[in-house]
């Protein structure tokens, strides 16, 4: 957890251990808000919650006065302040540069809203599409898909069946989750779970028979895989040419064709990632970057690797701003512009379910960047 001395204090706010002094500087900037909010350790819902008076306190032509007045240092700082004591998704610049008035956010007059729903198509081996959200149960090939909750389907193998085609090979489908669907889970014949990201595509066999279980991965996708230790399963991406082997484990791999890197980062129990002729095994908290060649890293950020699969865009600091916009462009399926050269670095964490607009709000309050909405397009400069 970053900032843990401000979550001390609003975890000491919420529960009445603040100290006089604290209560009165807390009370002084976001209202009284204890009466509102009861005690709680789940600061998601804290935030969430917090994060809305807040907002109004900065959009609010009325409530913008009084804080105009207030010198331009205790503004930088209790602007900065707020955001990360209460949401925890400030994104930041360096820390000796102060938010000047003119960066105080804008309302945008266009806004999207985080996707509401999932538009995932099925792809089966006969070529035919189905809308993932529409699918109420069949069957193909040896097994049943039936839907389950949230649009999430899973693969039930039927006892007695094959699945192989005539050359002997499984019978594949695809599952593509467009640019602007939420992420979903599918269950695999094998009982391996896959949560597929946004704007990513999954190439699997429909009923896991034969040496090895292998699927094919386009974007980014979290992995638990069901362990069989007489067959490995083999995640690739033909286009990189990076294949990652398993007998059992959970794992993320993130090999979307506009990142500069493919990572993939071990959670659970041991993998073999290879390229080319490299090859690696890893261990939990690791995490393999493969651009024009192959490198580990320990003690990798694993809450950022998959905060995706959580629920929300964390950003570790010195994060570029075209890092962010490609998180952003993906999940509201929107395009960038840049106007201008953006030096910055940035960090903080953010709930995938805001609205467009709040997430360009939190960015500009850094004072760093502006952004504006035309048509599908978001247009940042410095």
């Amino acid at each position: 957890m970053k900032y843990p001395n401000a979550i001390r204090l609003l975890r000491r706010y919420l529960t009445g251990k603040a100290t006089p002094h604290e209560v009165e500087k807390i009370n002084d900037w976001y209202g009284p808000v204890q009466q509102d909010i009861p005690a709680t350790t789940d600061l998601d819902s804290v935030e969430e919650q917090l994060w809305s008076k807040i907002q109004c306190k900065i959009v609010d032509d009325h409530k913008i006065v009084p804080l105009y007045q207030r010198p331009l240092f205790r503004v930088a700082v209790v602007v900065l302040g707020v955001m990360v004591l209460v949401t925890g998704a400030i994104f930041f610049l360096q820390r000796s540069r102060h938010l000047p008035t003119s960066s105080l956010p804008k309302v945008l007059v266009n806004d999207i809203p985080a996707p509401a729903a999932n538009r995932a198509v099925l792809i089966l081996a006969n070529g035919e599409r189905i809308l993932l959200d529409s699918v109420t149960g069949t069957a193909a090939a040896g097994a049943s898909l039936a839907r389950v909750t949230n649009g999430n389907v899973a693969y039930r193998q039927i006892p007695g069946s094959k699945s192989l085609g005539p050359a002997g090979n499984n019978t594949y489908n695809t599952l593509y989750n467009p640019p602007g669907s939420k992420a979903i889970s599918l269950s695999l014949a094998d009982g391996t779970i896959v949560w597929l990201n946004t704007g990513s595509r999954l190439h699997y066999p429909v009923a896991m028979e034969g040496a090895e279980r292998r699927v094919e991965v386009e974007g980014e996708a979290y992995f638990e895989v069901a362990a069989d230790e007489h067959r490995p399963f083999v995640t690739v991406n033909l286009k990189r040419n990076v294949e990652v082997k398993v007998l059992g484990t959970y794992f993320n791999i993130n090999t979307y064709d506009d990142e500069p890197t493919t990572n993939i980062t071990l959670l659970q129990g041991a993998i073999r990632v290879s390229k080319d002729h490299q090859s690696v095994v890893m261990r939990p908290g690791q995490q393999a970057r493969i651009g024009s060649r192959l490198q580990t890293i320990d003690n990798a950020d694993v809450e950022e690797a998959i905060a995706w699969k959580n629920g929300r865009f964390l950003f570790p600091e010195g994060t570029d701003i075209q890092t962010i916009m490609r998180q952003v462009a993906r999940w509201y399926n929107v395009k960038v512009i840049y106007a201008g050269d953006i030096q910055q670095k940035f960090g903080g964490s953010v709930s995938r379910s805001s609205n467009l607009s709040q997430v360009l709000k939190i960015l500009e309050a850094t004072g760093s960047v502006k952004c504006k909405m035309e048509n599908n397009a978001i247009i940042v400069s410095p």
